[in-house]
């Protein structure tokens, strides 16, 4: 599904210099860069970011994220490769749910969580 269809409601925001150019609709994590594989994230980017500027991350509410893989709806979703999202497993840390069900790659609304 395309990030046209997508609409994204957010909540709360929070400031950072960016340690990395970031790319939009992707995880960040708390070292200021997209996360490495399945660990937490402080929100994701809504656009992007160069690197040593004041980011806006989304970090509480509905955003919209790329993926990497196939999702279903009520899927928890952690990291994977450059701040992509894909479904957790097991007592993988997750992020959020998804709101959305995708059959391929693409964007899916995620509530985030902390």
């Amino acid at each position: 599904m395309a990030i046209n269809d997508k609409v994204s409601n957010p909540i709360g925001y929070v400031t950072i210099k960016a340690a990395d150019d970031l790319l939009p609709n992707r995880f960040v994590g708390f070292d200021l860069k997209h996360p490495a594989v399945e660990s937490k994230s402080i929100g994701v980017t809504e656009c992007k970011w160069k690197k040593d500027e004041m980011a806006s991350i989304l970090a509480i509410g509905v955003g919209i994220v790329e993926t990497s893989t196939a999702i279903n709806i009520g899927d928890k979703l952690t990291c994977d490769t450059d701040g992509k999202a894909k479904k957790a497993t097991g007592g993988t840390v997750y992020n959020g749910r998804s709101l959305d069900t995708i059959t391929e790659a693409g964007f899916v609304r995620i509530l985030l969580t902390t």
